[in-house]
C-alpha cells in the first residue's frame, strides 16, 4: 500500500491532463482498504491513515481535478474516517478535508441538474456527515492541542448540523420515490443525527428536534422502522426517542429532572421498539394496549401533529376505545391524559360527525371524569383545536370548559380573538365572568 500511495502522489504532482491513470490508482487504494474492512483486517496494518489523508489533501482541497476525481477522493476519505481510531489525536487537516467535502457535495445536491450526480452526491454527503461526527463525539483530554482541536470540532459540528437541516432533510423526502434500496443512506443519516444529539447544546437539540418534526420526520422514521434491518431499526428508535424527549422537556409534566427525562426517554425507546412491524396494527395498539408501546405511539403522534398539522395518524375510533376503558380505580398519569385529551379533541374537531362513532358520548364523559381528578394545568395543551372541542362538545362539563378557557387566557396573555370564530357568545360571556371575578377579589382586572 505504501508503494501504491507513493506512485499516486507522483501522478498527482505530475499534473498530467489525462486523469484515467489517477482514477485507477484511487480506485485501487479504495478497493484494497474496502476489502480489508470486509475481511476484518486491522485498518492500521493495511495503511497509514495519515498518509492517505495527505494524498487526499491534494485531491480534495485543490481545484484542478474534475468531478469524477473529487467523487472518488471523497469516497476514499469517507472510508478512512469510518475506520480510523476516533480516539487518536487528529490535527486540523482531517476537519478541513471533511469541511471541503461537505461543501463540494452540498453544492451538487442543491444546484446540479443531473439526477444521477445529485443522488451520488447526497449519498456521499450523508456519509461524510456520519463519519465526521464520529470523530467529533470523542472527548478531548486536556492536552496542549485540545483547545485548538475543540474549536475545529465545534465548527465541524455546526457545519454538519446546518447541512443536515438545510440540505439533507429536504432532499430525503424527494429521493425515496426513485430509489429502491436506501438502507446504507438511512444508516448514515440516523448515525449522523444520533451523533448530533450527543454533540449539540440544549438549544441545538431544540432546533434540530423542531426542524425534524416540522418536516414530518417523526412519522417518516417511524414508518421506516417497519422495514429496516433490526440493528438499524433499534438505532432509529433511539433517534425517535431523543427527538420526542427533547420536545417533551418543555411541554410534558413528567420531564422535570434528569432522572425523569431518562426514564421518559427509555419509555419512548422501549415502547417504539415493541410496536408491531405491521403499521396496520397500530390503531389496535392505541385502542386496547395498556403497555408502554401505546403511550409511546400516542406521544409521537401528538408531537407529529403539532409539527405538521397532519391528522392521518389520528383515529377517533381507536381513541374512543382507549378512553372508555380508562381505569376507574386509579388516577391516570398526567402525561397520558395530556396526550389523550388533545388527540381526542383533534380527532373530534376533524371528524365530520364524531357523535356517529359508537361510544363517543361515553368516551367524552369518561375523559371528563378523568380530567376532574387531575391537575388540569398538567393536562392542558395550548392549541385552538382543544378549545374548539371544549366549546362545541355539548357533553363536555361546563366547569372544565371554563377552566380550559382560563388556561387559554393565561397562556395567550388574554388574547381571545382566535376563540371568537368558534363561539363568540360563550367566549365573551366567559371573558366577562372572569373580569367580574377578578375585580370582585380586589385585583386590578388585567389579564
Amino acid at each position: 500500500m505504501g508503494t501504491i500511495l507513493k506512485v499516486t502522489v507522483c501522478i498527482v504532482k505530475s499534473r498530467c491532463k489525462e486523469t484515467q491513470v489517477l482514477e485507477r490508482f484511487i480506485s485501487i487504494i479504495h478497493n484494497i482498504l474496502q476489502r480489508a474492512v470486509e475481511f476484518h483486517v486491522d485498518f492500521d496494518a493495511v495503511c497509514v491513515p495519515r498518509q492517505v489523508l495527505i494524498l487526499l489533501k491534494s485531491l480534495i482541497l485543490e481545484d484542478p481535478w474534475n468531478q469524477k476525481i473529487k467523487f472518488s477522493s471523497i469516497m476514499l476519505l469517507i472510508l478512512v474516517l469510518e475506520n480510523v481510531d476516533a480516539e487518536d489525536e487528529w490535527d486540523d487537516d482531517v476537519y478541513e478535508l471533511s469541511h471541503k467535502a461537505l461543501d463540494l457535495m452540498k453544492e451538487i445536491v442543491e444546484y446540479s441538474d443531473d439526477d444521477s450526480s445529485v443522488s451520488y452526491a447526497a449519498d456521499a454527503l450523508c456519509a461524510v456527515c456520519a463519519s465526521a461526527t464520529r470523530l467529533c463525539t470523542v472527548e478531548d483530554d486536556g492536552r496542549e492541542l485540545a483547545d485548538k482541536v475543540s474549536k475545529f470540532k465545534v465548527t465541524m459540528t455546526k457545519a454538519i448540523r446546518i447541512v443536515t437541516m438545510n440540505t439533507l432533510v429536504p432532499y430525503v423526502k424527494t429521493m425515496e420515490s426513485n430509489e429502491s434500496d436506501r438502507v446504507k443512506f438511512h444508516r448514515n443519516l440516523v448515525t449522523c443525527l444520533n451523533n448530533l444529539y450527543k454533540l449539540s447544546s440544549s438549544c441545538g437539540r431544540d432546533n434540530l428536534s423542531n426542524h425534524l418534526t416540522a418536516n414530518g420526520y417523526l412519522k417518516y422514521f417511524l414508518l421506516l422502522t417497519t422495514r429496516l434491518p433490526e440493528i438499524l431499526r433499534r438505532s432509529t428508535c433511539v433517534l425517535l426517542s431523543r427527538i420526542v424527549t427533547t420536545l417533551a422537556e418543555k411541554s410534558m409534566p413528567i420531564c422535570r429532572s434528569t432522572n425523569q427525562e431518562l426514564s421518559f426517554e427509555n419509555l419512548m425507546h422501549r415502547g417504539l421498539l415493541d410496536l408491531p412491524k405491521d403499521s396496520e396494527e397500530w390503531e389496535n395498539v392505541i385502542a386496547h394496549d395498556r403497555e408502554n408501546r401505546a403511550v409511546a405511539l400516542m406521544t409521537l403522534i401528538y408531537y407529529h401533529f403539532h409539527g405538521t398539522k397532519e391528522t392521518d395518524m389520528i383515529c377517533l375510533k381507536s381513541l374512543i376505545a382507549r378512553t372508555v376503558n380508562l381505569p376507574k380505580s386509579e388516577q391516570t398519569p398526567a402525561q397520558i391524559l395530556k396526550v389523550l385529551w388533545f388527540l381526542f379533541a383533534v380527532a373530534s374537531v376533524s371528524h365530520p360527525s364524531p357523535r356517529s362513532e359508537q361510544d363517543y358520548d361515553r368516551a367524552v364523559k369518561r375523559l371528563a371524569a378523568a380530567l376532574q381528578y387531575s391537575n388540569l394545568n398538567d393536562c392542558y395543551t395550548h392549541h385552538i383545536d382543544l378549545l374548539h372541542y371544549c366549546l362545541n362538545c355539548r357533553e363536555f362539563p361546563k366547569d372544565l370548559r371554563n377552566r380550559a378557557m382560563e388556561l387559554w387566557l393565561i397562556e395567550s396573555d388574554g388574547d381571545i380573538k382566535p376563540l371568537l370564530a368558534i363561539d363568540c357568545g360563550k367566549v365573551v360571556q366567559h371573558f366577562l365572568l372572569v373580569i367580574i371575578h377578578v375585580r370582585f377579589n380586589g385585583l386590578d382586572g388585567s389579564l
